[in-house]
């Protein structure tokens, strides 16, 4: 029993440590080392991609719990592991810091007076002009299935952004080529639309 609270109490003192642990270029690289090796491992199982992309990853709980129980798990705690990373989940916290981060400092580069909400009032306006203007309704479905996936993807930046601490966004702001060069490209968009 001792033993077992001790276990305990090291792994919430080790969650909360790394939780108030800044973000590093080093930190960050692990992360981006662990990227490149689960790209190799979704090459090595090619359903893997379709089971991950359906996956709310904002979820945290429910994402986790379904990535760990997938077949190709033991495969995908190595590609994080073998980075330096403790394991699968502190792959998951880091890579949600890094792009609440890079979130976060995109947002504040939106020009004077743009929003997202804007953005998508503009988006909403177009569909209505075209509806107006009667173009096909086939048309008008296909674009408002189009603004319905950028609001999700847009809302989901906003979760982001807004969730990043102080410390993140510093980082973030202090190294945002660096991390822009080093962010696989369809995770700049793509994985956004998840959350």
């Amino acid at each position: 029993m001792k033993n077992s609270l001790l276990v305990l109490c090291i792994c919430i003192f080790s969650s909360t440590v790394f939780a108030s642990t800044p973000l590093t270029r080093t930190i960050a690289q692990q992360y981006f080392d662990a990227i490149k090796n689960l790209e190799l491992v979704e090459k090595q199982f090619p359903d893997l991609k379709d089971s991950l992309n359906s996956a709310l990853i904002a979820d945290r709980s429910t994402f986790l719990k379904m990535v760990k129980s997938l077949p190709q798990y033991s495969a995908i705690e190595k590609a994080a592991t073998s980075t330096g990373l403790h394991d699968f989940e502190q792959f998951y916290d880091i890579g949600m810091r890094v792009m609440g981060g890079i979130m976060a400092v995109q947002m504040e580069q939106m020009p004077m007076g743009m929003s997202v909400d804007g953005m998508l009032s503009a988006q909403e306006k177009s569909i209505k002009q075209m509806q107006a203007m009667q173009i096909p309704q086939t048309e008008i479905d296909r674009m408002m299935s189009q603004l319905a996936e950028q609001k999700q993807a847009m809302q989901g930046m906003l979760k982001l952004a807004e969730s990043a601490s102080a410390t993140d966004k510093a980082f973030a702001k202090e190294n945002i080529n660096w991390l822009m060069k080093n962010m696989p490209e369809d995770a700049n968009q793509d994985d956004m639309a998840d959350y």
